[in-house]
């Protein structure tokens, strides 16, 4: 058994060229090195426990893994036990035929210890998609060691923002608060600000953007004072430094203390704090306030990814699948094997085990993800995440920020070309 799994990086040939062993259960996911040994480590304690159930891992890392895994669900060839992003049911499962209803295995997998809301989130037609194995959440981040350096404190308001990264400027005009790469991060800081002004999420029921044109415009004259107060990172820096194909902790900025900051997914804290000097503390900050905001909670969360079962397997596979799943949720072994690797878990009964064991003891990407959670603004849609719509917007934002287009025109075509492509893509 051990041997079948040391060898699953081959699977992934096997399996394109259709070479299924109907009796195996098949399993993929993706990740960095610790996850693909915890994982592996699980599925060989759940062999132990069942030694007559094979199988068979597929892994790798993230680039190219949605279409890797795209062509093996249309090909007929993908897994039983599938890995997905959260945005992979409205790509791949839009009727929600694709993934097997998990509504239909109660009496093998225990769901209990998940919200109804966080259910609600991954069914489509009644059918229950996945099973969340981790939440994650934006926080706001600082390096509080090079802000004590400089005599600064961090921010709890969007004024203090501003005047911090304006002191930073007139210190060195390389500095700036929040670091990133590409223009995601002012698209969430524009949300969580839009949130805060007018009480109303991104989209609508509809699924519509839930903005007008004069709201959209609002924000992105928000966006433009947050750049020219050195706040975010803006795009032509971005281009001048050449870092788009970086990650925040490998940007030279970030490691020499230019960059002070960021608002990102509260797993990368631990990752962005490993490329600083020795002795740097990096420390979750306060989420701002607006003045006269209509709600002030507005920080983003999502269900990160977790596992589905695929609606072509047949009804043995489906049935392993199903029991596997449930020894990583439920069972303390591979609760306990699994640890953070996908994330802070949204079950409550894996929590329970993780903190009974002393699992979460000051671990920095929990404490990051009980401030998202005591923040709680809202969820984020998973097509806003459909690559297609965040290539729209990062040419929106890249323009603005560039000065190809004012703030009006930014928002106008926004809100157009938006709502035009978010329809097609939901049809």
């Amino acid at each position: 058994m051990v041997k079948k799994i040391l060898l699953s990086l081959f699977v992934g040939a096997l399996v394109a060229c259709g070479g299924r062993d109907s009796g195996t259960l098949y399993v993929s996911w993706w990740g960095g090195d610790p996850r693909h040994a915890a994982t592996l480590r699980a599925i060989e304690a759940f062999q132990l426990q069942n030694p007559g159930v094979e199988i068979e891992s597929e892994y790798g890392a993230w680039t190219g893994w949605t279409d890797r895994i795209g062509i093996q669900l249309s090909g007929g060839t993908a897994g039983d036990l599938i890995q997905i992003n959260h945005n992979w049911i409205d790509m791949f499962s839009p009727s929600g035929n694709t993934f097997y209803d998990l509504n239909r295995l109660g009496g093998v997998l225990d769901l209990s210890g998940f919200s109804p809301t966080v259910l609600a989130d991954v069914t489509v037609n009644n059918r229950l998609q996945m099973a969340p194995m981790g939440m994650t959440g934006k926080v706001f981040v600082y390096n509080t060691t090079r802000l004590g350096e400089l005599g600064l404190s961090m921010p709890n308001t969007w004024d203090e923002m501003i005047a911090l990264g304006n002191a930073l400027r007139a210190l060195d005009d390389n500095n700036f608060i929040l670091a990133t790469n590409d223009e995601d991060m002012a698209f969430g800081v524009m949300s969580y600000w839009l949130l805060q002004r007018t009480g109303r999420e991104f989209l609508n029921a509809q699924g519509a953007i839930n903005y007008s044109v004069a709201e959209l415009t609002e924000a992105f004259e928000f966006l433009g004072r947050l750049e020219a107060a050195h706040v975010i990172f803006p795009s032509p820096r971005i281009a001048s430094a050449g870092v788009r194909t970086n990650t925040i902790e490998t940007m030279p900025g970030w490691m020499n203390g230019n960059l002070i900051g960021f608002f990102g997914w509260d797993t990368t804290v631990a990752r962005n704090r490993g490329t600083l000097p020795a002795g740097s503390v990096l420390e979750v900050g306060p989420f701002p306030t607006l003045a006269g905001a209509v709600q002030q909670n507005a920080a983003p969360a999502k269900i990160s990814l977790g596992f589905a079962i695929n609606n072509a397997s047949n009804a043995g596979s489906v049935n392993w699948a199903a029991r596997l799943l449930n020894f990583f949720i439920n069972e303390p072994e591979g609760v306990l094997i699994l640890g953070d690797t996908r994330g802070i878990p949204g079950n409550s009964r894996t929590i329970q085990i993780l903190n009974g064991a002393g699992a979460l003891d000051g671990n920095i990407t929990a404490l990051a993800n009980n401030a998202v959670m005591a923040n709680l603004g809202y969820m984020i849609p998973p097509i806003i995440e459909h690559p297609r719509f965040r290539d729209f917007y990062y040419e929106v934002i890249e323009q603005f920020s560039f000065g190809l287009v004012n703030a009006n025109q930014a928002a106008t075509r926004f809100l157009n070309e938006g709502n035009t492509l978010l329809n097609s893509l939901r049809n």
